[in-house]
């Protein structure tokens, strides 16, 4: 009898040192997977972060595009309300000077194509703009001061993905 509790004692041994290797197995197993599946991740928001930051250095880009566009829209303007206002009055010998008349008509038609083309460089430049706001926050002007009160305002509005975003940025 001593020696069938012997033999019993000696299989359930064997059977709990087996189970005892296939759960170090498993575990060794799940360790390596959840290790891989830590690097995917981390890769992954290595990725996001370089894609946030060239999304905000594209943004500030045409921030600054749409900014020139705009300040080469207001000297184009500028331009054609000079030319446009200010008629210019020829001499008696030169009224009848078709040539001169031309000419005359050919600038002011020059600087309204330049406007128009200005106009829309400035709409696609907007467009764009819009395309690149991230979850509703505006990437604010150069020209534009803020105080640390209205910086931490607008950070805290909106969700935690534009918060983050908004500090890429800066």
């Amino acid at each position: 009898m001593a020696e069938e509790q012997a033999n019993l004692l000696a299989k359930q041994a064997a059977v709990a040192h087996s189970e005892i290797i296939s759960l170090k197995k498993e575990s060794a197993k799940n360790t390596e997977i959840l290790r891989k599946q830590l690097s995917d991740a981390e890769e992954l928001s290595k990725q996001l972060a370089i894609t946030a930051e060239t999304s905000a250095q594209e943004a500030y880009k045409l921030r600054r595009e749409l900014d020139s566009a705009r300040h080469e829209e207001r000297i184009a303007k500028q331009k054609l309300l000079e030319i446009t206002q200010n008629h210019i009055i020829l001499p008696p010998e030169l009224s009848g000077d078709l040539e001169l008349q031309r000419e005359i008509n050919n600038a002011r038609l020059e600087e309204l194509i330049k406007s128009e083309k200005v106009k829309s460089q400035l709409n696609t430049l907007k467009s764009k703009m819009e395309a690149l706001k991230v979850d509703g926050v505006d990437i604010p002007k150069e020209d534009e001061k803020e105080d640390k009160y209205q910086t931490l305002k607008r950070i805290t509005a909106g969700e935690t993905k534009s918060r983050i975003a908004f500090f890429h940025s800066l």
